[in-house]
């Protein structure tokens, strides 16, 4: 009841033979490479992505294939040409709050990526990590592409972090191969950790948590805009993550002012870590607004990039 209730966050109705608990999204991830596909197989993605599916498919042999952009959004001639030149077997995408550009798949994009996987029996793994940072997410790519589409829906991000819990949502077809894949990494996750889940979700108490979270990035993205007024960078009032431009005033690239401002006791990540194959590297770096507890240090440290930004 509490995993059907979880996807019903995301406007999403599931059998419950069809959910599984992984140990958090990076485990899902893996146990998916693992079981969909073979070594020398290609998936594709965004030009830049979460660095843990670029560490679990050269682990397993698999290469990433970007997907190009038109006006900054994927186009039906972008998932012809991967599949037609790649040979590609399946896709990755985090539809919320891209991992680290900070984007959001519109619902017409969504649509379109779920009919194209129907259409041509490729899997879709979808890492809805950051979705429930939002009130009413739009539907995920799965709801159009309910075969094809897997769903890993993380627990630790929204609820705590010491829950290293995912929820995922996989069609008949995969289940058998995913589930034996997930008990030969971990066997089972922690069952105090998933009755806890189980508690506080069929409770009512997540629904405060999650609200109380929602409220306090909503702040944090108020502080980051009223700190970095004039600064380009890609966000949105519910996005954890920023993906900061670096001015052309600076003249350090993204990696090495990554490790300027560690020196400086701040954390950002530099946009190379993020890209995918032959993509450009751009000069940006991302910047999670919600690492940092502390609203105090949250605020000091940014202050302290703003001025780094500045000379």
């Amino acid at each position: 009841m509490a995993c059907r209730k979880w996807m019903s966050y995301l406007h999403f109705d599931s059998p419950a033979d069809n959910l599984l608990f992984s140990m958090g999204s990076q485990n899902g991830i893996f146990a998916c490479l693992a079981s969909l596909f073979q070594e020398g197989d290609k998936i594709a993605t965004t030009g830049v992505t979460y660095p843990g599916l670029k560490i679990a498919a050269k682990t397993l042999g698999i290469q990433i294939i970007p997907l190009s952009l038109k006006d900054n959004a994927f186009t039906r001639d972008s998932l012809d040409y991967v599949y037609k030149n790649h040979n590609i077997k399946g896709f990755y995408f985090i539809p919320d709050f891209n991992n680290p550009s900070g984007e959001q798949l519109s619902w017409e994009c969504r649509k379109m990526i779920g009919d194209f996987c129907t259409e041509h029996s490729l899997p879709c793994i979808e890492d809805c990590i950051y979705s429930l940072f939002q009130p009413d997410p739009l539907p995920p790519i799965s709801a159009f592409a309910k075969d094809q589409g897997i769903i890993i829906a993380s627990v630790s991000k929204i609820m705590s972090p010491g829950l290293r819990l995912a929820i995922m949502r996989v069609p008949k077809q995969y289940a058998s191969d995913i589930s034996t894949t997930l008990y030969s990494m971990q066997i089972t996750p922690p069952a105090l950790m998933m009755q806890l889940f189980t508690r506080l979700v069929n409770s009512g108490r997540f629904d405060e948590i999650r609200g109380l979270r929602i409220r306090e990035l909503i702040r944090r993205n108020q502080l980051f805009d009223e700190i970095f007024s004039g600064i380009r960078n890609n966000g949105h009032e519910n996005s954890p993550i920023r993906w900061l431009s670096l001015p052309d005033s600076l003249k350090l690239s993204s990696m090495e002012f990554e490790d300027y401002m560690l020196k400086r006791d701040v954390q950002i990540f530099s946009a190379g870590r993020f890209v995918v194959g032959n993509t450009p590297i751009p000069r940006a770096v991302r910047i999670s607004l919600i690492s940092e507890h502390n609203e105090s240090r949250y605020i000091e440290g940014l202050k302290i990039l703003r001025s780094a930004l500045s000379h």
